[in-house]
């Protein structure tokens, strides 16, 4: 597993340890956009563990694609859409909705997505302690859609009605454009919140 260090979040690159040998991938010349990357740690055996390799990445918030070029003798490639921009999550919907109506919510940059399992709505009615809000879980409720950046979820039916603040906290996946010699190619960390006023109609 490879790992590029960057500002808040990581850059997880899953490989077949046992076939390529640990410590191999933390050889290999590492470019992010054709700009050559020193690295932080080169991993290998560390205590009867296999470390990962760390490459300290460059922000660049305004290119849409960054690829990651990895040459160990065999070209390894992992490419990403709007990697380092600037992350939030927006009301999409009316601040106000009944019980059972959706609430929509729509992810900057457009080319993020959100798995069900990592987003969290909670409604804190005015004058309630946060422990008394009520936390929604997409997966878990069934009661969530996702198209591209926008998703939808619905007001639980036992929602007290009356004004109150919406918080959101959403954690998105970059779009991967690429992923070429690697299993799996994702971002751990990224993070997004919200909190806006919204009331709960009877």
């Amino acid at each position: 597993m490879a790992v590029s260090a960057a500002p808040g979040f990581e850059l997880v690159l899953d490989y077949d340890v046992a076939a390529k040998g640990c410590g191999t991938l933390g050889m290999a010349s590492v470019t992010q956009n054709g700009r050559r990357l020193e690295p932080l740690d080169k991993g290998g055996e560390k205590g009867g563990d296999c470390a990962r390799p760390k490459w300290a990445t460059q922000a660049e918030p305004e290119t849409p694609f960054i690829n990651f070029r990895f040459d160990d003798g065999v070209r390894l490639q992992a490419a990403f859409r709007r990697l380092f921009a600037p992350r939030s999550v927006a009301l999409r919907s009316l601040p106000q909705a009944r019980p059972l109506e959706w609430v929509e919510l729509e992810l900057h940059p457009e080319t993020d997505r959100v798995p069900h399992t990592d987003l969290e709505l909670r409604f804190i009615p005015e004058g309630a302690a946060e422990l008394d809000a009520i936390v929604w879980y997409g997966e878990l409720s069934g009661t969530a859609e996702f198209e591209r950046n926008i998703v939808r979820v619905l007001l639980p039916p036992r929602q007290r009605p009356g004004p109150g603040k919406l918080r959101v906290r959403v954690r998105p996946q970059a779009d991967v454009f690429a992923c070429e010699g690697f299993d799996d190619c994702r971002v751990e960390g990224l993070a997004s919140s919200l909190e806006t006023p919204f009331t709960v109609l009877p």
